[in-house]
């Protein structure tokens, strides 16, 4: 089985894309991804990061400062994704595999994002107290 993006997936990605060059990058990393799913405002990764108590403002504001600014400002379809964004969404499919499904949905992006906890979106997320088991835990109880 080769697991799919689902749209909302699709447009978290293409959101991560909007959200580098609006930080003036020339890479889609983690963070953009992480980003992306915030701004999509749906599906389950949202309900699981409020129901552990995340503050989607307050988180995005110190992603934001997390970040290293830029002035590239690259085309949009020039941002190439980073290597531990890649990796990041190759653990989404694999996440997707464990649960036998055939659709990547915004939880396995959001796991693949916290299984690697040295990237950006990782370490920022467990600032708030929130990681890869919390994430898993929190899941199963929906």
């Amino acid at each position: 089985m080769d697991p799919m993006f689902t749209e909302d997936t699709k447009k978290a990605i293409e959101f991560a894309r909007d959200e580098a060059g609006r930080h003036g990058h020339s890479f889609i990393g983690t963070e953009h991804i992480l980003l992306g799913l915030i701004r999509l405002d749906r599906g389950r990764a949202i309900e699981v990061l409020t129901k552990l108590g995340l503050d989607l403002d307050e988180f995005k504001e110190r992603i934001a400062h997390a970040m290293h600014p830029s002035e590239d400002n690259p085309a949009a379809e020039q941002v190439p994704l980073t290597r531990q964004a890649l990796i990041a969404l190759e653990q989404s499919a694999q996440e997707a595999e464990t649960r036998e499904s055939k659709d990547i949905e915004t939880e396995d992006l959001l796991l693949g994002l916290l299984k690697h906890e040295e990237t950006l979106a990782a370490r920022v997320l467990i600032e708030f107290a929130i990681d890869y088991y919390k994430v898993l835990n929190e899941l199963r109880n929906l």
